[in-house]
């Protein structure tokens, strides 16, 4: 039986795969009805996660393949070095507010989501500082493999299909920033 620190582990490790750490998914949350009283430590962890989960969607336009959010889908995302020097602003204020956080006064169930979201966090940062956006394509992944899921998404109202078309005007800009990127 495989014990609850290796299963952290294991999923820390899934995260930390290129390509993979931005559309990561937050810590779980916990059954409430047979946990005790959430912490004061438990509260400002799933606060801080919490908001930057948030965040982290509008950054995205809160829709991909995997999620079908009805967020602020009318554009794609900013890739350009503004906008990933801003994104390292935030998740380097998020690693400082964990680091405020004694670990041990956590609920066990919240010391695995610790020991899985922190190292997301990190690899977030460590792409933009390593300028990992400056190759936004390799042998199984790319930038524009997501457009394809946008023609596939049901659309069932006239906003719906005005955000579609806005993401497809918007389409021009992203593969620029890309290229721009690149060079």
């Amino acid at each position: 039986m495989i014990s609850r620190l290796a299963a952290a582990l294991s999923l820390a490790l899934l995260s930390a795969v290129p390509g993979t750490a931005f559309a990561a998914v937050p810590p779980a949350t916990a059954a409430a009805a047979a946990k005790p009283a959430e912490s004061a430590a438990d509260a400002r962890f799933k606060a801080i996660y919490a908001k930057e989960w948030s965040w982290r969607q509008a950054q995205t336009g809160a829709a991909d393949e995997d999620n079908d959010s009805t967020g602020d889908n009318t554009h794609l995302p900013d890739v350009g070095p503004d906008a990933q020097q801003a994104r390292l602003q935030v998740w380097d204020d998020v690693l400082r507010q964990l680091d405020a956080i004694d670990v041990k006064q956590l609920s066990a169930d919240n010391q695995v989501n610790y020991a899985i979201y922190r190292p997301q966090v990190e690899n977030l940062a460590a792409e933009v500082r390593f300028r990992a956006y400056e190759m936004p394509f390799n042998s199984d992944s790319s930038f524009w493999s997501n457009l394809g899921f946008m023609a596939q998404r049901q659309m069932r109202t006239p906003a719906e299909y005005r955000a579609y078309i806005a993401r497809l005007n918007d389409v021009p800009r992203y593969f620029g920033q890309n290229i721009a990127n690149m060079r």
